[in-house]
């Protein structure tokens, strides 16, 4: 093709731009974005690029002398029209969005640019395509996450906040509002060091999230808006947030009244001597006034009933004092494997009973694996002779059943010995 150096006047008045030398004939073939040179009237192809023909998945042969129209290119005839009245209207356009309709039929979400151009005493329009598919379906996807984050951030129960390493928050949901007993507008104003009764406490905070990235269980006591005093787990994490800025973000819970139930409990002779667990009583005292609290506030319950596999023959053929140590063992244990704020009991003999509150972090599996990890930990640093290995039952309690403690240990033992006779045949061990 034959191209003249000099511009064409549009009826305007306004030059219209001529097609380049071939300087810039071969920038157009191998340019990376889609482009596209059609005639002005009827909008037939009479030159696409490399990358034009592989957006729309045609060959050169199929695009060239074809109209548009005809291809299917554009979503729909409005498109086409509205496109072309913004270009005379506008002379040129830059990054004007629009659905463009690719080969199968599929559909392309796109910057369109655009200028009139001259070819060979024809008017012709010089297309640039920005292919943004896989950007919006990224912002789209990005957006639903936002959203079924910020339900589980507004509807938990738990206390949720975030806050910067300076003390400021970043932000809080409900039921924070609802512990601190403050509006939002209040909480936002506040720097969180204000709520601790101790400033020394956030210190340590600070110190133990920045070294290891997060915390879990940390004690501290904080103070509400009226004054009275809670004491209080944290479990946070360190992330980036918006911007990349440093955050704080965790769960603040509430377990003044637990605590409460533990000192009560320091009078009483409900704690098994050997191990340091609750007892039998100790554990049915504190199990009874965790479910009236968990059912009031419509929470469930895991019941994990443990057995100790093999004592009588670890007594046999060590003797009871090694027993004993076998017994701790399972105590220490239990202990790495659930938390502070959970009810760890031994019922008597070799079984042990545990009363967990269900959260986002428990579930059967996790539970399972915890005590799987934590006990082969404990027999790797523990060569004794034998292994410490346990028989565990899992029951859940609805806060809206009517199942009794009782009957839900019961369930738990029951689950326990299917797994003890599973593993034990297994291993081909009958009795």
């Amino acid at each position: 093709m034959k191209k003249k150096r000099d511009q064409t006047i549009r009826e305007d008045g306004s030059p219209v731009q001529e097609l380049p030398d071939r300087t810039y004939i071969r920038a157009f073939g191998i340019s990376p974005s889609p482009i596209v040179i059609s005639t002005a009237m009827e909008g037939r192809i009479i030159e696409v690029n490399r990358a034009f023909s592989r957006f729309t998945g045609y060959s050169r042969q199929e695009l060239i002398g074809v109209r548009a129209v005809d291809l299917n290119l554009w979503s729909s005839n409005d498109a086409r029209k509205r496109f072309w009245q913004m270009l005379v209207d506008r002379k040129s356009l830059k990054n004007v969005e629009m659905s463009l309709r690719v080969k199968g039929d599929r559909c392309r979400e796109v910057l369109l640019s655009a200028e009139l151009i001259r070819v060979e005493d024809r008017l012709c329009v010089l297309a640039v395509v920005s292919d943004i598919t896989d950007l919006i379906r990224a912002e789209r996807a990005l957006q639903e996450s936002e959203q079924r984050y910020h339900g589980l951030f507004d509807n938990s129960r738990d206390a949720i906040i975030i806050t910067r390493p300076d003390g400021s928050f970043v932000n809080v949901n409900p039921s924070a509002l609802n512990l601190f007993g403050y509006s939002r507008r209040e909480m936002m104003r506040k720097n969180v060091t204000e709520l601790y009764l101790d400033p020394a406490d956030r210190r340590s905070f600070v110190e133990t999230i920045e070294e290891t990235g997060g915390v879990r269980d940390f004690e501290v006591r904080m103070r509400r808006k009226n004054g009275t005093v809670m004491d209080c787990l944290f479990t946070f994490s360190l992330r980036r947030g918006s911007g990349g800025l440093r955050e704080y973000q965790g769960i603040v819970r509430d377990v003044t009244e637990r605590r409460r139930m533990m000192e009560d409990l320091k009078d009483l002779s409900l704690r098994d001597e050997l191990t340091g667990l609750n007892n039998r009583r100790g554990f049915f005292t504190m199990a009874e006034q965790q479910i009236r609290m968990v059912r009031r506030m419509k929470r469930n319950l895991y019941c994990v009933f443990i057995d100790l596999d093999y004592l009588k023959q670890i007594n046999d053929r060590f003797g009871h004092k090694e027993g004993d140590r076998a017994l701790v063992g399972t105590s220490k244990i239990l202990k790495r494997s659930f938390r502070e704020a959970d009810i760890l009991a031994r019922m008597g003999g070799d079984e042990f009973a545990i009363l967990i509150i269900d959260d986002f972090e428990m579930g059967e599996e996790v539970i399972l694996n915890r005590l799987a990890e934590n006990t082969a930990d404990y027999n790797r640093t523990n060569r004794r002779g034998y292994e410490v290995s346990l028989s565990a039952g899992i029951a859940l309690l609805h806060y809206d059943s009517t199942v009794s403690l009782q009957e839900l240990l019961d369930l738990a033992d029951t689950k326990m010995y299917e797994n003890k006779r599973r593993k034990r045949a297994v291993r081909g061990e009958f009795r």
